[in-house]
This record gives C-alpha cells, sequence and structure tokens, in this order.
C-alpha cells in the first residue's frame, strides 16, 4: 500500500455531504442546519481533511465569535489512529486565527475531547471569564501569541 498523506485544505460547497457524513459518523447523530456553517464557510473558516480522496475530518472556525473554534471533528476510525488528523485540523484552524490577527482562541470542549485539547495547549478559562452553556464541556483557551495557554483572559 502506498503511503497517502493528510491533506487539510479549505472546503467548498462541494464538500457538503462529507461534512454531514463525517460529523454523522463522530456523533452518531446528524447535523442540524447549523446557520453558523454557511457564515464560517463564507469567512474562509472551514476546512476539510483528507486521506487521498477519503474525507476524514472536518474543522471550523468563526472569526467573529467569543469561542472561535466551532468544530473539530474525525471519523473514528482515524481517532488515536496515530496519523493526528484532529491535531492537523485544529493546528490549521489556529494558522487561521494568526493570520486574522487573533491571538487568544476560545472553544467549548466535550469532556471526551479535553485531553487532546490540553495536550495542544489549550487550558481551562477561569471560572470570572466562562461563557455559560446550556450542555456538558469545558470552556477553553490558548495564547497564539506566546504559545502559552490563557487561562485568566477573557477573549474580548
Amino acid at each position: 500500500m502506498a503511503f497517502q498523506e493528510i491533506i487539510v485544505r479549505l472546503a467548498s460547497l462541494n464538500d457538503a455531504n462529507a461534512i454531514r457524513e463525517i460529523y454523522r459518523a463522530a456523533l452518531s447523530e446528524t447535523l442540524s442546519h447549523d446557520q453558523s456553517l454557511p457564515k464560517i464557510s463564507r469567512q474562509g473558516g472551514l476546512f476539510i481533511a483528507e486521506l487521498g480522496e477519503t474525507a476524514i475530518g472536518f474543522g471550523g472556525i468563526d472569526f467573529d465569535a467569543t469561542e472561535q473554534i466551532r468544530y473539530v471533528y474525525v471519523i473514528p476510525e482515524y481517532q488515536r489512529s496515530g496519523l493526528r488528523v484532529g491535531l492537523r485540523i485544529l493546528e490549521t484552524l489556529e494558522a487561521a486565527a494568526r493570520q486574522r490577527g487573533i491571538g487568544l482562541v476560545r472553544l467549548h470542549s466535550t469532556p471526551d475531547a479535553v485531553r487532546f485539547y490540553e495536550k495542544a495547549g489549550y487550558s481551562p478559562v477561569q471560572p470570572e471569564h466562562l461563557i455559560g452553556h446550556d450542555h456538558p464541556g469545558v470552556e477553553m483557551a490558548k495564547d497564539l501569541g506566546s504559545g502559552n495557554p490563557a487561562t485568566t483572559q477573557g477573549s474580548k
């Protein structure tokens, strides 16, 4: 079997079905008509990871939101596979944030993904800077300017 490189590229309208399938595979549920996806796509913040011709993950960043990183999803068989698909997507989102002059990025992690984000340099947001959510998770942040976790600042 020939080596195939994982490519993370800007998503297009042609990737909509693949993104829905990745979401369904990763969460065992259907991606609702999330109004942020078209906005993120228009901003140039929606990316897809491919191995050869196969879409295996996607990520999205909303440059205008307080919690900018909105999506990092990988098909289960590629999670923890050693291919670092999620990390490649996350690094792409962080690079896009830096290009837009964003120095501190925030996200809302599912409980199962907290360790992944901690390994990537994210830390829980201090209680006085929490936004609050109606579902379980951990608000996390990372200072992209210095590479040090940001735990004491808000994002705006």
